[in-house]
């Protein structure tokens, strides 16, 4: 049996952090509660994202998500770690969003491999618009916004 699972089982003899690690492990197993759950958890992101009507209201949500903690990485990331130059010192980082694929080159290649990786992740994109409520038409069309089959992306990107 693995530690996760050893500490997910309830014992009298379990430590704080094995408690925590253990009801953190099982939480995130318990397939049936998550199932229970829905899209409740997220719900309140999700009225956020469809109440964007301009530029103002995507600053607006960009904004309420980083000080509620729901959006950590939406558009940027700020943190704080140790200065490079000197550890007697913690400073802010600033960074780029993350995005759906792992890095630039996902979305600009033209290879054929590259363009199946596009493909695929456009057919996951509809697959989660579906679970998310969203007709077969709408998660295509939705997909085909966030993965545009023909970029309009500058040359230099």
């Amino acid at each position: 049996m693995g530690l996760l699972e050893e500490a997910a089982k309830p014992a009298p003899d379990r430590t704080a952090a094995q408690q925590k690690v253990g009801d953190f492990y099982h939480a995130c197993m318990d397939e049936g509660a998550v199932e229970k759950a829905g899209l409740q958890p997220i719900r309140h992101n999700l009225e956020a994202i469809r109440s964007i009507q301009s530029l103002a209201d995507v600053s607006r949500v960009v904004i309420a998500s980083h000080m509620d903690g729901s959006g950590e990485e939406t558009l940027f990331e700020l943190a704080s770690d140790q200065d490079f130059e000197n550890s007697q010192n913690v400073i802010t980082f600033a960074g780029r969003g993350a995005l759906g694929l792992p890095d630039r080159d996902y979305y600009t290649k033209t290879d054929a491999k590259s363009v199946e990786i596009r493909a695929k992740y456009v057919e996951h994109m509809q697959l989660v618009f579906g679970l998310l409520g969203d007709s077969t038409t709408e998660a295509a069309a939705h997909a085909g916004a966030v993965m545009p089959s023909r970029p309009n992306w500058p040359s230099r990107c």
